[in-house]
């Protein structure tokens, strides 16, 4: 069964996977690199260990963490 994978910044790589296969194995499968994000399958959060189906969209999504307070009250 085929599965397209996106991530930011690189071309949408089409894999073929066999039955059970995991989100972590068919990212594995398209040669990107998954490291430092998160994933989701058909537009919901996924963890690695889900299975895809016929036809899934994996994206791979940058993690955004932390950040500050804005210290001044002066904003455009």
């Amino acid at each position: 069964m085929k599965v397209r994978i996106l991530k930011l910044g690189n071309c949408a790589r089409e894999v073929e996977v066999s039955q059970g296969t995991t989100i972590e194995e068919a990212v594995r499968a398209s040669g990107m690199d998954g490291g430092g994000y998160k994933y989701t399958c058909n537009g919901l959060g996924a963890e690695l260990t889900a299975l895809v189906q016929e036809n899934s969209v994996i994206c791979l999504v940058p993690k955004v963490e932390g950040g500050s307070e804005l210290r001044s009250s002066a904003c455009c």
